[in-house]
């Protein structure tokens, strides 16, 4: 998954400007057309790295959207940080 897709996901959850998202990975992953492996990847890697905290019960998921997700996307999100790892190669 690209780094531009991950910037998308990420800022999407961001726009809908709700302190908790839910999240379906089977219905979200059409609008990336990606597989919904690959849109789960990306959310437990947001959740991994403090972007958001995943809360789980037997029937959903809903993220709680942290600041640092937000501060991340201002500051270029992925492709800015895949570009200064690679600047630093």
């Amino acid at each position: 998954m690209t780094a531009t897709i991950k910037d998308q996901i990420l800022r999407d959850i961001i726009a809908t400007k709700q302190p908790a998202v839910d999240i379906d990975a089977e219905m979200q992953c059409k609008t990336y057309d990606i597989e919904p492996y690959l849109y789960t990847l990306a959310i437990n890697q947001f959740n991994d790295m403090g972007l958001i905290r995943l809360r789980s019960t037997k029937r959903d998921t809903t993220a709680d959207i942290k600041r640092e997700a937000i501060d991340f996307v201002n500051r270029g999100g992925f492709v800015v940080a895949d570009e200064i790892v690679n600047a630093s190669l």
